[in-house]
């Protein structure tokens, strides 16, 4: 067993059953709501607001169905990482060894890439990635740019919820790979043990 795979199964499993009380039943009930609403809508707005639930609502599935597997470790080099990163998240700087193997579950991290942006409350182009593959570990960097338009105006500086889902799974993530997950004001940073 890999290092961080018994808490894989342990924290990821609590936060898929965290997942189905506190964030896909009351979506349901939003999601019948809005429904019930189509029909009167003039403006287009529940349309959206449907489709944003539908939206979550698959992401939320993912997640779940995430949560309960165990993970499925594939040997990747630095410069396949930032490949994936790159591809969602064009403002991307890599530094270190091209040698650099990691171990980790690939539809996993495409996740955490997914959700990077939200948790640090801005859409995918408001983001800076940094990777850092010198010390032996991937230490990766997410930062809101100070240009973002914040998705969270009701915090005085723009920052979501320490508490939200994507940050909730991310921590899962990282600490099932044997990793350590912080938050800071705008930006989120994990390291992950090198290796493979």
């Amino acid at each position: 067993m890999k290092r961080g795979d018994g808490r894989c199964f342990e924290s990821l499993q609590a936060f898929a059953r965290t997942l189905n009380h506190a964030l896909r039943t009351p979506l349901a009930v939003i999601s019948n709501d809005l429904h019930f609403l189509a029909p009167t809508d003039q403006t287009g707005v529940v349309r959206e607001a449907l489709t944003r639930c539908r939206d979550i609502g698959a992401v939320l599935e993912r997640a779940a169905a995430l949560g309960s597997a165990p993970l499925n470790r594939t040997t990747v080099s630095l410069q396949q990482i930032a490949a994936w990163v790159r591809s969602s998240i064009p403002h991307t700087d890599i530094t270190g060894s091209d040698s650099l193997a990691v171990e980790i579950d690939r539809e996993r991290w495409g996740l955490i890439i997914e959700l990077a942006p939200t948790a640090l409350g801005c859409g995918p182009g408001e983001i800076h990635a940094a990777l850092d593959g010198e010390s032996g570990r991937l230490v990766c960097s997410f930062t809101r740019l100070e240009s973002a338009d914040a998705l969270y105006r009701g915090a005085a500086d723009g920052s979501p919820p320490a508490d939200n889902f994507e940050r909730l799974f991310i921590e899962a993530v990282v600490g099932a790979h044997g990793g350590e997950c912080t938050f800071e004001h705008a930006a989120l940073r994990f390291t992950l043990p090198g290796g493979g």
